[in-house]
C-alpha cells in the first residue's frame, strides 16, 4: 500500500495540473490558423518618377548668362531655367529633407563644378 500511495498522488497531480495547461496553451485540440502575412511591396512601388527635363529649343539659342535665371520650386521638386517669364528648360531636382532643409531666397551662383 505504501508504494502505491505516491504513484496515486502523482497521477492525481498530473491530471489536475495538465487541464489548466491544456486550456492555457492549447496543447490538444484544434489550433487557430496563423494569419496570412501581407505581401511585401517592392521599393519601386513607393518611388514616383518625375517627368524628365523639358527644353524649349527655340529659347535655348537666345539664352545667355546675362539674361537667364533659375527658379527652383521646392514643393514641385523642379528647377526652371528662365528668360524673363518664359521657361527655357524645366527639370527635376532633389532638395533637402526635414531637418536638413535647402536654403530659400534669392541666391547667386558664383561657381559650379
Amino acid at each position: 500500500m505504501r508504494a502505491t500511495f505516491p504513484i496515486l498522488v502523482c497521477a492525481i497531480l498530473l491530471s489536475v495540473l495538465t487541464s489548466p495547461l491544456d486550456a492555457q496553451f492549447h496543447l490538444f485540440g484544434p489550433r487557430k490558423p496563423k494569419p496570412t502575412p501581407q505581401p511585401v511591396r517592392k521599393a519601386s512601388e513607393f518611388i514616383s518618377r518625375q517627368a524628365p527635363v523639358k527644353v524649349n529649343q527655340s529659347l535655348v539659342k537666345q539664352a545667355t548668362p546675362d539674361n537667364t535665371r533659375i527658379v527652383v520650386s521646392i514643393p514641385k521638386q523642379r528647377a526652371y531655367l528662365m528668360i524673363g517669364d518664359q521657361v527655357v528648360a524645366d527639370g527635376p531636382i532633389s532638395s533637402g529633407r526635414r531637418g536638413h532643409e535647402s536654403p530659400t531666397g534669392h541666391l547667386q551662383v558664383l561657381e559650379k563644378d
